[in-house]
């Protein structure tokens, strides 16, 4: 019984999370084809690109929160610096905002690092946990190579990614998304994001690095901060990332034990 509820929690967390990534990659490829009939964001974020005036462009309502809220919108020089952007906070040109030290930066700009999409749109990504330079808030970046552009080779989307950050949970589930390595992405305890290493803090589970190894979904039991938790581990489609549901089973436990105890009671009585 509790596989089976760790397996449709983990799915429907899964999807939401995959859910979103797609949207954002529909999104890039509406911008980068001005020949299709664009969304209003998409036409925007395009127009700008192109013959826009200003450096930065700051879209005020609710033009930025489809598919959820976006922050920024930017298309990168091959040196790091910001050529152009849409924000929803104003930013001041006076200072060119540079990202050569970004991984969503480095990774994508000469595309080795990239993740390929493995659906026709030929489009090569990367995903990034990181802390705003803007906002001081932890989002998530999300870098596309331009092929075609050579002299803008990176267009970037970053927001605070609702699947990622802001999933309504019961009280004995948690969930995680590590790279390969381990280190935590995020968190639904958000204070560990990019502070912890999981594989490390479930004190090397042999079965889960077998499942990382294997890239296969699989069920795991593990110590994880001092609690006994059953995990279900899922590799996230198109990255080396992924997604860990976590079931608290001490809280089964307990909950077991006072129904055994008060049916004990009952019984004597």
């Amino acid at each position: 019984q509790l596989e089976t509820r760790l397996k449709l929690v983990s799915d429907s967390l899964y999807t939401f999370v995959s859910s979103d990534i797609d949207s954002v990659k529909n999104l890039y490829l509406s911008i980068i084809d001005s020949t299709a009939k664009q969304p209003p964001l998409a036409q925007k974020v395009s127009t700008h690109f192109n013959r826009g005036k200003n450096k930065f462009y700051q879209l005020t309502g609710d033009t930025l929160d489809t598919p959820f809220p976006l922050n920024e919108i930017l298309i990168i020089q091959p040196n790091g610096i910001v050529h152009k952007a849409v924000t929803r906070t104003p930013l001041s040109d006076v200072v060119p905002l540079d990202l050569n030290t970004r991984n969503y930066f480095t990774q994508v700009a000469k595309k080795d690092g990239s993740w390929p999409s493995k659906t026709d749109d030929g489009i090569h990504f990367y995903i990034e946990s990181i802390k705003s330079y803007n906002t001081a808030k932890g989002e998530t970046a999300f870098s596309f190579h331009n092929a075609k552009n050579d002299s803008l080779p990176v267009t970037a989307i970053t927001s605070a990614v609702p699947s990622l950050y802001y999933q309504v949970l019961p009280k004995d589930i948690e969930y995680v998304i590590i790279n390969s390595s381990g280190d935590v992405l995020y968190h639904s305890i958000k204070s560990k994001n990019l502070h912890e290493n999981f594989v490390a803090e479930c004190e090397t589970n042999s079965k889960l690095l077998k499942a990382i190894d294997l890239r296969i979904a699989d069920i795991v039991h593990i110590n994880y901060n001092e609690k006994k938790w059953m995990a279900r581990i899922v590799p996230i489609n198109e990255t080396p990332l992924y997604h860990i549901t976590l079931l608290d089973i001490s809280q089964t436990d307990n909950k077991n034990a006072r129904i055994f105890l008060f049916t004990f009671y009952f019984l004597f009585i």
